[in-house]
C-alpha cells in the first residue's frame, strides 16, 4: 500500500510543479503583452499609460484574455474604446520589425 501512495505523491507533486511553471509562463507572456502593449500606446496614440491590465472573460468564447486599456484610456484620449481597441489591435497584429544586424549572420 505504501508504494501507492508514494506513486500519487510524487504525480500530485509533478503537477503542482508543472501548473506552477504554466503560471510562471503566462506572467512573463502578460508581461511582454503589457510592455507591447504600452509601447503602442505610446507611439499610436500619444498617451502614456501608468498600468496596462487584463482581465479573463466571463465565457471561452471571448478569447483567453481580454486587455482593458482601451476603457481605461477613454477618458484620457477623449475617444471611444472601441475606436482604442481598434488601434491597438491592428498595431499588436503587425509582425515586430528587426533591428538592422539583429538577424543570422550570412554565410561566408
Amino acid at each position: 500500500m505504501r508504494t501507492k501512495h508514494a506513486s500519487k505523491s510524487k504525480r500530485s507533486a509533478a503537477g503542482i510543479i508543472g501548473s506552477f511553471g504554466a503560471t510562471l509562463m503566462i506572467l512573463a507572456l502578460q508581461a511582454r503583452l503589457a510592455g507591447a502593449v504600452k509601447d503602442v500606446v505610446r507611439r499610436e496614440l500619444g498617451a502614456d499609460p501608468a498600468e496596462v491590465s487584463f482581465q479573463y472573460p466571463p465565457k471561452a468564447e471571448m478569447g483567453d484574455l481580454a486587455l482593458t486599456a482601451p476603457f481605461d484610456l477613454a477618458k484620457q484620449l477623449r475617444r471611444k474604446p472601441r475606436e482604442i481597441a481598434e488601434t491597438l489591435a491592428k498595431a499588436l497584429a503587425r509582425p515586430a520589425r528587426r533591428r538592422a544586424g539583429g538577424g543570422r549572420r550570412a554565410a561566408t
